[in-house]
């Protein structure tokens, strides 16, 4: 609602300033910012230059008395510090301001306003609670007091821990200075923006004290990043400029630091891969901006708010005070280990959340989906192409020859991880269950649906679905089905965990004491490890339970999981009491699927002392463990084409072993691959002639009963 608004002017405080401004100069930019039909302000004395009201081409009408209103006006004393938000709720509910604690403010909306007190006009209304900074002004102390107040309520929603108890603290100290003087928001982020590749000019110099330097200097320039947005608000300076001025600046800043922090490690001969993950890490920052600024871009009436939150909730400073600590720690290159993933994760975040903003599938969405499984795939494919150019085809093709009648065997060890997880399902049907299906039954349908895991990109879980629908179609209860798929999967994770775990055990029993690929392989574990105790930890809460609270929180709603909530729930509670109940089926569970991880280990050993490669077993755990890592980084590609051969190229590379065994194992491990899904894809066949029809009904029938 828009109303006209009337400013009451007391020639002693006509002077007062907060943060620069004048009161009324302020009082006049919140009133027309709020919707202000038309602004009238009353004033017995001359009133001075409103800088900020001019500098807007705020227009307004000053007198020496007030006018008659005949309608609903917004009356004001310039004895007040109000902000927009609680303007506009005046104007929309006619009241009287107050502050929090009851105190009541020279604020509110009259109706028939024809002179008189304003403190009598305003005495008839019913009393609205400020939301924001609300103050009263007179003198020295009420404005100090309310300047304080001012201030402080600057945060941005961006702001994570160090940003909230030391970048703004000590930005703001800045920002109190900058006020008083003719510099801009904008010219503020330019010098951010300046400091942060000064300080990624000295990363790539490759020493220590140039690296700790840098991180200061990055500390510095995340500091004076908090005094642009502080100067713009305070000062009635917000722009589209400016904004886009800071979001740009900081990835001009990230796509810095990340790439100088590789050429620096690799001047100072670090172990690991540095220039792969430093161009990682740069080429994700400029994916994430392109994805980011596609979704902000986009008119008032479509954009995402979704997105906003997700930037605000991930884009903040805090990985300065992360950068400042690893150099200390000598342990720089952990940094791009957690970057080269951590920027990708965080744009398909932003990618996903713009495309499930859609109403249903749209062309779009179904071409960014295709384009970019196109874009991993051919990468991967790629990388690989390379390698195979690098070892030489006809090495490895004699390498392959040299299995000749022993080629039966690469696919025999693997056999024994699908007998050992099958047992690992078989232990996690516990007392929910009415009755076990046989272990027979369950080794059938965990065949027919591992084949759809192993082709199809859905994050190894699209098969799980289909194990569901196989067993709720032999008679199992959907509701028992579900639970079982969700608590096996849950141990096999943790299994892989700790599995994972020792490899990397294993590794440094290989590795030189220096090497970086050590320290990336423990970041790794440690990663894994909070992964699965959060899944677990989540699923003992209420997994479903919890993950409605989180998408409620970026206002996602999905129209099916909105549905289904009541049986998500009762999953929930069956999920929870196996854990309670079944403790000792779910060790079990979990030891017969680290079991199968283990047993995974034996197909690379042998298939290396057939080539003639004399690997040890620890040798062969290390690389067997991170070779999962790697097929797990290609989720989003077909069968992890080309993504799992590079990983196991790369593992080979890293264990000093040679590159055409490398390759030739790769080639082998993919044959086996095609071999399993060839006999899973014909038992899927004998139940359902149409691979759809199996998605369909298992989409349909996973959580019936």
């Amino acid at each position: 609602m828009s109303l006209p608004t009337v400013i009451f002017c007391e020639p002693e405080c006509l002077t007062l300033r907060i943060a620069g401004l004048l009161v009324i100069d302020r009082l006049v930019v919140a009133a027309h910012r709020a919707g202000a039909q038309s602004i009238t302000v009353v004033s017995s004395v001359p009133l001075p230059r409103l800088d900020r009201t001019h500098g807007l081409g705020i227009t307004f009408n000053p007198v020496a008395f007030c006018p008659p209103v005949p309608g609903p006006t917004l009356a004001l004393s310039n004895r007040l510090l109000v902000q927009t938000t609680d303007l506009k709720r005046l104007m929309e509910e006619h009241g009287r301001l107050a502050k929090r604690d009851g105190t009541l403010l020279p604020a509110g909306v009259v109706t028939g306003f024809a002179g008189g007190g304003l403190e009598e006009q305003l005495s008839k209304l019913p009393v609205l609670t400020a939301y924001g900074v609300a103050e009263p002004v007179g003198d020295a102390a009420s404005t100090a007091t309310a300047a304080g107040e001012l201030w402080a309520s600057l945060g941005s929603c961006a702001d994570g821990l160090a940003d909230k108890y030391f970048n703004r603290p000590v930005g703001r100290l800045v920002s109190k200075v900058l006020v008083h003087t003719a510099v801009s928001p904008n010219q503020v982020s330019i010098a951010a923006t300046l400091l942060g590749i000064i300080s990624a000019c000295l990363f790539a110099r490759g020493d220590y004290w140039s690296a700790l330097w840098g991180a200061i200097l990055l500390q510095v320039s995340a500091i004076v990043d908090c005094v642009d947005g502080d100067l713009a608000r305070v000062m009635f300076k917000e722009s589209r400029l400016g904004r886009w001025l800071d979001i740009a600046g900081d990835q001009v800043v990230h796509f810095s630091v990340f790439a100088c922090i590789g050429i620096g490690l690799y001047r100072a001969h670090s172990a690991a891969p540095v220039l792969p993950l430093a161009a990682s890490a740069a080429i994700g920052v400029v994916i994430s901006f392109a994805v980011v600024a596609h979704g902000l871009l986009q008119p008032e009436d479509r954009r995402n708010t979704r997105l906003q939150k997700l930037v605000d909730a991930t884009t903040n400073r805090d990985f300065s005070v992360l950068l400042i600590i690893l150099v200390l720690l000598g342990k720089l290159a952990w940094f791009l280990w957690m970057t080269a993933l951590g920027v990708h994760i965080y744009w398909l975040l932003a990618l996903s959340v713009q495309l499930f903003n859609q109403p249903a599938p749209t062309t779009l969405s179904r071409f960014v989906s295709a384009t970019l499984k196109g874009i991993f795939l051919s990468l991967g494919l790629g990388m690989f192409g390379w390698f195979i150019y690098r070892a030489g085809p006809a090495e490895i093709f004699t390498n392959l020859s040299r299995l000749g009648w022993l080629m039966p065997v690469v696919v025999m060890p693997y056999f024994l991880v699908y007998v050992l997880d099958t047992w690992g399902w078989y232990l996690a049907i516990g007392s929910y269950a009415d009755a076990r299906p046989p272990y027979l039954t369950l080794f059938r349908v965990r065949w027919a649906a591992e084949s759809v895991n192993s082709v199809i990109p859905s994050a190894y879980v699209g098969g799980e679905a289909i194990k569901v629908y196989l067993l709720h179609k032999r008679g199992v209860c959907g509701m028992t089905a579900s639970t079982s798929v969700v608590v096996s999967k849950t141990c096999q994770v943790l299994a892989e965990a700790f599995f994972i775990g020792l490899g990397a055990l294993a590794a440094t029993l290989w590795l030189p004491a220096g090497a970086g690929a050590r320290s990336g392989m423990m970041l790794i574990t440690l990663a894994a490890f909070g992964v699965t105790g959060m899944i677990f930890l989540l699923q003992r809460r209420g997994m479903f339970s919890s993950l409605r609270a989180l998408l409620a929180h970026f206002s996602i709603r999905f129209k099916w999981f909105e549905s289904n909530l009541p049986k998500l729930r009762k999953l929930d509670d069956q999920t929870y009491a196996f854990y309670h109940r079944d403790r000792a089926r779910f060790f079990y569970s979990t030891a017969a699927f680290l079991m199968g991880w283990l047993a995974d280990t034996l197909e690379i050993y042998v298939i290396c002392h057939l080539l003639g490669l004399p690997l040890a077993w620890m040798e062969a755990l290390a690389i067997e463990a991170f070779i999962s890592v790697a097929k797990a980084m290609g989720i989003f590609v077909p069968g992890a084409l080309g993504v799992q051969e590079t990983g196991v190229v790369l593992l080979f590379q890293i264990f000093g072993l040679p590159m055409p065994i490398a390759v030739a194992y790769a080639i082998l491990r993919r044959g086996r691959e095609l071999f399993y899904v060839l006999i899973g894809g014909a038992l899927l066949y004998t139940e359902e002639t149409s691979f759809k029809r199996v998605a369909v009904q298992a989409a349909k029938e996973s959580l019936t009963g």
